[in-house]
């Protein structure tokens, strides 16, 4: 199986671009949470499919097989490559699809590589696109830069959000992280992010080579 890799430059992104983006993201996301029509609105369902309507993609023939969307800013005169949002269709996956797409994101100038993201095969990818995988994470960049890194995002989600977990000093026992899930990748290596609390996002953060 062959795929067709494309860098688009955020200018010339079109509107057929996005829909077909949009398309493949409300089809293999995934679905609510529990209090997500609570927290959020009467749509948010629990168990109903997310959706995204359309206000970087990845072929594989005619057919969009995987996309990522990402920015880039500066913190302390450092340029820092931010994923916002990742996607592979479900039968394009475990194919290496994501890290592929996250590696043509890489620039000599980029100081650090981040992404949010609850899906624990995002942070792998990113993981194996940006550094040496999963075996070999340094969480010191993240402790030392995490926030004002964030900080300085023009993305007002990752500026605002606000960090959590031991390697922040502080230490929460509620979560909501699907056991299986966690169970599986554990039993590839040491998964050093911890447990998952309700309402939050795996943080990673790559410094770049």
């Amino acid at each position: 199986m062959s795929f067709t890799l494309e860098t688009i430059p955020a200018l010339q992104i079109t509107d057929p671009i996005l829909t077909q983006c949009a398309t493949l993201f409300s089809t293999a996301y995934g679905i609510w949470g529990p209090h997500a029509e609570q927290k959020i609105g009467k749509h948010c369902k629990h168990g109903k499919q997310i959706r995204l309507s359309v206000e970087r993609p990845h072929m594989h023939g005619d057919e969009l097989a995987g996309y990522a969307f990402a920015t880039r800013w500066m913190y302390e005169v450092r340029g820092i490559c931010w994923v916002t949002q990742l996607c592979v269709r479900v039968e394009y996956r475990r194919k290496g699809l994501a890290t592929e797409l996250l590696s043509r994101l890489c620039e000599d100038e980029d100081y650090a590589f981040g992404i949010l993201s609850s899906h624990l095969a995002a942070i792998m990818a990113g993981l194996r696109a940006w550094g040496k995988g999963i075996e070999s994470v340094d969480m010191n960049l993240v402790k030392e830069c995490g926030a004002g890194i964030m900080a300085a995002s023009p993305v007002q989600y990752v500026r605002e959000a606000k960090l959590r977990g031991s390697l922040f000093g502080s230490v929460d026992d509620g979560t909501v992280c699907c056991a299986a899930t966690l169970t599986e990748v554990m039993e590839r290596g040491e998964w050093p992010f911890g447990e998952l609390p309700e309402g939050c996002e795996f943080l990673a953060l790559i410094q770049g080579v």
